[in-house]
């Protein structure tokens, strides 16, 4: 169990080493915007909107282009980008913890192909999808269980460490330039509160979902002899 725990956080280390490193790091990191597109685009569909496309870019940016019928499902799916990447990310996590690594690799994937299938049309968002998509079946049909666990491991800590990343910029962006901060702006928009409210909100059940994750699915921390 010692050993198994320092395996844990050595390759926890490298994972987030991993999302620093000049082109790999970015090309990873783009998976949280991707999640967090996919969940715009389900509760846009799941309110009987439109979704016309989503963007997915290098500089980590993306936007989901969509119409639905009322003030309040709008208000919904201004909600949940943020929040579904961080709900996904409890959800790796879980199925880690039970040995499920390729049902990980398998969600990940689906909403790779969900995206490019139907939404996403712009050239980098396109190759970016589509690499993502066969690395993953390569490493579902080619690997061991072993491999297949600690690759959906790496890619559950760049999702959570990036969905917690993103509602924190996004805070600063709602005290700085609240014109810029994206969903926080748009709820404003739609109710009157202030972009770092809703910022909070973000951050708050971010880092909440983080908490549950490291109590519930991470292994204790290995002391070391004296």
């Amino acid at each position: 169990m010692r050993k198994e725990s320092f395996i844990f956080y050595a390759m926890l280390c490298a994972a987030i080493l991993l999302a620093r490193v000049p082109c790999i790091g970015p090309f990873f990191r783009v998976i949280n915007k991707m999640v967090h597109e996919t969940g715009h685009a389900l509760i846009v569909l799941l309110f009987s909107g439109k979704v016309y496309k989503i963007e997915l870019f290098a500089d980590l940016s993306g936007t989901t282009v969509s119409s639905t019928k009322s003030r309040f499902s709008r208000i919904i799916v201004s909600l949940t980008g943020y929040l579904f990447s961080v709900l996904m990310a409890w959800v790796m996590f879980y199925l880690l913890y039970h040995q499920q690594q390729r049902a990980v690799i398998i969600l990940f994937t689906s909403m790779s192909l969900f995206c490019l299938v139907f939404f996403v049309r712009n050239i980098y968002g396109v190759i970016w999808l589509l690499a993502f998509t066969v690395l993953n079946m390569a490493a579902l049909y080619f690997l061991s269980y072993e491999m297949i666990y600690w690759i959906a491991f790496v890619f559950s800590v760049l999702l959570l460490g990036d969905a917690l990343a993103s509602v924190l910029f996004l805070l600063w962006l709602s005290i700085r330039t609240p014109r810029k901060s994206g969903d926080a702006h748009s709820l404003r928009q739609l109710t009157g509160i202030h972009e770092a409210v809703w910022a909070l909100i973000f951050v708050a059940f971010a880092l909440w979902i983080t908490y549950d994750i490291i109590i519930k699915f991470f292994p204790a921390f290995p002391s070391l002899k004296v």
